[in-house]
C-alpha cells in the first residue's frame, strides 16, 4: 500500500463513513462507459428510452438539430416537467482536438494500490479503456455527447468526430479523498458528518451488477428507465408552449425571480406549501398550503396581471471584439509559477432553433412551482447580535435552505444555517474582517501584474468564508472561500453553497 503523508491521516481516520455499492468506483464508472463507447449505441440508447416512456417523454424544440433533451413529465400533473433532462444528446464537431494544458497536482493523495515509485504525472497504472481500430459503420458515428441525469447525479459522455468516447465526467462522485486515495479498491464512499453532507454518488454508477466490462444496450436502457429523478428533483416547470430558452431557460429565470422576491421581503414570512411564480419574468408568484391551491392562485393573478415576456436586448452595437494575445507565464522571483493564460481562446457555439416568444395569452405562460417550508424561527443569540431575519434560499435544484442575516452600513452579513451551532454571532464580525485581511495579503504578495480585484473600482464585493474542517469534524477560524466582484444582484444567492458559508457583501 503506497504511504500516505501525515497531513491526509485525519481524512483516513474519519469515522461514521458509508460505502455504496459494491465494486470499485472507477470501475463502476467504466462499467456505464465502456457500455456506451459508441455515439451509435448513445443514439440507441436515447432513442430507445424515450419511446419506452411515450407520452411521459418530452423533447424541447429549443436544441433545434443539434441538441435534443429529453425531459419527463410529472406522473399526477404531466402538463408539469421535471425540470433537468432524463437524457441529453448533442451532435458536436471538434471534440478532443484542444488540448489547452495539463496540470499535475504534486501533492495529490496517492492512490493505495499505486505501483512502488509511481507519482502523479506517471502513466495510469488503472485500467485504460480499449483502443478501437475497426469502427461501426454508422451514419451516427460522429461527433457529440451524451449525458444521463437523475436530479442532481449525472454522467456525461463526449465522443470524437470518429463516434468513439473522449471523455467523460461525472458529478456526485462520492467523498473527495477517498475516491482519491481508493478509486481503484473501494466502492464509493460518502460522509454524512461533512458540511454539507457528502451527496450520493449518481445510482447508475452503484447498481451491484455493474461489470467493468460494460453492458449491453438493452441492459442500459432498463437501468436508466428504473432512474428515479422525482425523487431528487422537488420543482416543476410548466412550459405550455416551445420558447427560447427552453425549460432550463425558464427555471433559470424563475429562480432569480424568487431569489429577488425572497431578498426584498416580497415572499411573506408565514408563506409556506408551495409558491409558483411565472417564468417570464417573475413579475406574478402566489403561494398555496398544496401545489393545488397555488397552482390555482397563481392562475387568478395571471388572469389579472397579464405577464409578459423579457424584452428584448435592446443593445444597437455588438460586443467588442477581445484582442487576440499570446499565451503567457507569470513567476515570482524564485521561478514559481503563479499564473499563466492561455492566450485568446474563441469558442463558437452550435446554432439552436430560433423560436419567438409565445402571445403572452394566460395559457400561454410559463411557471416554475417549488415546496415551501415553513419559514424557521431565529435563534435567539443570533437575534441579540443584531441579525434581523431569516433569509429564504434558493438551490439550483429546487432547494429551500435558509440563512440568518444581519444588515449592516454597507452591505450585510449572512450565517448559512449549516454553521448556526458554530458560528459566535457576537464575534462573527471581526473573524470576518481578520479573514479579509490575510486574503488581502496574499493578493499584495503576488507578483506585479498579477490582478488584484481588491484595487480595482468595483462597486460591491461578496466574500465567501468557511469554518469547519472535516478531517478533524472541527470548528476552525473563518477562511475565505471564493469571492466576486461587480454589482450586486440577490440572484446570485445560492441556497445550495450558502447555507454552509458565512457571505459578507459590501457595497464600496
Amino acid at each position: 500500500m503506497a504511504e500516505l503523508p501525515e497531513r491526509y491521516k485525519p481524512w483516513a481516520e474519519r469515522e461514521g463513513l458509508i460505502e455504496v455499492g459494491r465494486i470499485p468506483a472507477l470501475h463502476a464508472q467504466k462499467a456505464v462507459v465502456r457500455s456506451l463507447f459508441t455515439m451509435d449505441r448513445a443514439v440507441e440508447l436515447f432513442d430507445r428510452v424515450v419511446a419506452h416512456l411515450g407520452e411521459r417523454a418530452w423533447i424541447d424544440p429549443e436544441g433545434g438539430e443539434t441538441r435534443r433533451r429529453c425531459y419527463v413529465r410529472d406522473r399526477e400533473d404531466p402538463d408539469w416537467l421535471l425540470p433537468v433532462p432524463l437524457l441529453e444528446h448533442a451532435w458536436i464537431a471538434g471534440i478532443g482536438q484542444m488540448v489547452i494544458g495539463t496540470f499535475v497536482n504534486s501533492g495529490a493523495v496517492t492512490a493505495e494500490d499505486a505501483p512502488e515509485g509511481w507519482t502523479p504525472g506517471d502513466e495510469p497504472f488503472w485500467p485504460q479503456d480499449p483502443t478501437l481500430d475497426i469502427l461501426p459503420q454508422s451514419p451516427n458515428m460522429q461527433g457529440g455527447s451524451l449525458k444521463i441525469a437523475e436530479g442532481t447525479g449525472s454522467v456525461e459522455i463526449e465522443y470524437d468526430d470518429r463516434g468513439v468516447r473522449a471523455s467523460a465526467s461525472w458529478s456526485a462522485c462520492g467523498d473527495v479523498f477517498w475516491y482519491g486515495r481508493a478509486f481503484n479498491t473501494r466502492p464509493w464512499v460518502i460522509d454524512p458528518l461533512a458540511r454539507p453532507p457528502t451527496p450520493m454518488p449518481f445510482s447508475l454508477a452503484c447498481r451491484p451488477e455493474l461489470d467493468v466490462n460494460g453492458h449491453t444496450v438493452d441492459q442500459m436502457v432498463a437501468w436508466v428507465l428504473e432512474l428515479e429523478p422525482e425523487r431528487l428533483l422537488p420543482h416543476r416547470v410548466l412550459l405550455p408552449l416551445p420558447m427560447p430558452g427552453g425549460v432550463a431557460g425558464a427555471w433559470g429565470r424563475a429562480r432569480w425571480a424568487l431569489r429577488e422576491a425572497a431578498f426584498e421581503g416580497r415572499l411573506p414570512d408565514d408563506a409556506a406549501g408551495w409558491v409558483v411564480i411565472d417564468a417570464f419574468e417573475g413579475g406574478v408568484m402566489a403561494v398555496g398550503p398544496d401545489f393545488a391551491s397555488a397552482v390555482a392562485r397563481w392562475r387568478d393573478e395571471v388572469a389579472r396581471v397579464r405577464p409578459r415576456p423579457p424584452k428584448p436586448d435592446k443593445r444597437d452595437e455588438p460586443e467588442p471584439r477581445v484582442p487576440d494575445r499570446e499565451p503567457e507565464l507569470v513567476k515570482d522571483d524564485e521561478g514559481n509559477l503563479v499564473r499563466f493564460s492561455t492566450g485568446t481562446v474563441r469558442l463558437t457555439s452550435p446554432v439552436l432553433a430560433h423560436l419567438a416568444w409565445p402571445i403572452p395569452l394566460p395559457q400561454h405562460v410559463p411557471a416554475a412551482a417549488v415546496p415551501l417550508p415553513p419559514l424557521p424561527s431565529m435563534p435567539e443569540a443570533y437575534r441579540r447580535a443584531g441579525f434581523s431575519r431569516v433569509l429564504r434560499m434558493f438551490g439550483e435544484h429546487g432547494a429551500v435552505t435558509h440563512g440568518m442575516l444581519r444588515e449592516e452600513a454597507d452591505g450585510f452579513t449572512i450565517v448559512g444555517e449549516g454553521l448556526l451551532d458554530v458560528v459566535d454571532p457576537t464575534t462573527v464580525g471581526e473573524e470576518i474582517d481578520a479573514a479579509t485581511a490575510r486574503h488581502r495579503a496574499e493578493y499584495a504578495d503576488m507578483p506585479v501584474g498579477f490582478p488584484n480585484p481588491f484595487d480595482e473600482d468595483y462597486p460591491c464585493e461578496t466574500l465567501r468564508f468557511r469554518c469547519w474542517d472535516d478531517a478533524r469534524r472541527c470548528r476552525v477560524p473563518l477562511s475565505h472561500v471564493g469571492s466576486s466582484f461587480g454589482t450586486w444582484t440577490a440572484r446570485n444567492i445560492d441556497g445550495d453553497g450558502w447555507a454552509w458559508v458565512v457571505v459578507r457583501v459590501r457595497h464600496r
